[in-house]
């Protein structure tokens, strides 16, 4: 009787004790994350972009990238219920320039005014490049999730982020304009170049999910986010991007 007493005592303190004890997402974490990065970019051309170069433009490219970058935290669980907030800064590598195929239109004009037919010009090269470049990121993202048998925590999270981003446009090439009377044939080529340059500081609103594993003081994640999108507006364009992230990290919490 004395010992089974001494047993169910022993027992009643290691219950009280790992009561007692934070969880595996209770406290304050610091870590580190990589993952890769698909933006869909667009771009926008008023019929101003260029006065050789009057036609619209519309085009869409996808590029990919890496993205890395720190973040710290802090979180509790109750009961299976979990919040918490973290912040981070990180960077990307997708800020890569891609070429645009710029249509001819039905006509055009010189820069006298006078309408040029597509029998009378001969188009030699034209072409668009388009860069945008997000500047190093500050998120803030609250978290809620749910903790399932201890170690396992599945979240969503609703982040805001904070860039400052930089779009640059450029239309380049030569045309063959005709200069004079019509009925002489006379042309010249016409070296031509427009360059646009704007920069512009971004809160945008990034929600997502994910899954973190607790392996003692050590918490592992993998997570999925949607950037509902940034733009920059030029006085004759606008470029917009909108990425899919997918990142791994890892924390060590206090």
């Amino acid at each position: 009787m004395k010992k089974l007493s001494l047993v169910l005592l022993g027992s009643l303190a290691a219950a009280q004790i790992a009561q007692a004890a934070p969880g595996s997402f209770n406290g304050f974490y610091v870590g580190g994350q990589l993952g890769l990065t698909q933006r869909n970019h667009k771009i926008n051309t008023d019929d101003s972009f260029s006065k050789y170069a009057r036609d619209p433009l519309s085009k869409n490219r996808k590029v990919n990238g890496m993205t890395y970058g720190l973040y710290a935290g802090y979180g509790q669980n109750n009961n299976g219920f979990y919040w918490g907030g973290e912040f981070g800064i990180e960077h990307s590598t997708a800020n890569k320039r891609f070429n645009c195929d710029h249509e001819i239109p039905q006509e055009r004009r010189n820069p006298a005014g006078r309408v040029i037919r597509p029998i009378e010009m001969e188009q030699i090269k034209r072409e668009m490049s388009y860069t945008y470049r997000r500047g190093v990121v500050f998120s803030l993202t609250p978290r809620l999730g749910a903790v399932i048998a201890t170690d396992h925590l599945i979240y969503a999270k609703l982040g805001m982020e904070l860039s400052r981003d930089t779009a640059r446009a450029v239309v380049a090439g030569v045309e063959r304009e005709v200069v004079g009377p019509v009925a002489a044939g006379v042309t010249r080529a016409v070296n031509f170049r427009a360059e646009s340059n704007q920069s512009k500081t971004n809160l945008v609103f990034v929600p997502g999910f994910g899954y973190e594993h607790a392996f003692g003081k050590v918490l592992g994640r993998v997570e999925y986010g949607y950037n509902m999108g940034g733009k920059v507006k030029f006085s004759n364009a606008t470029a917009k991007y909108s990425p899919h992230v997918l990142k791994v990290g890892v924390a060590y919490k206090f």
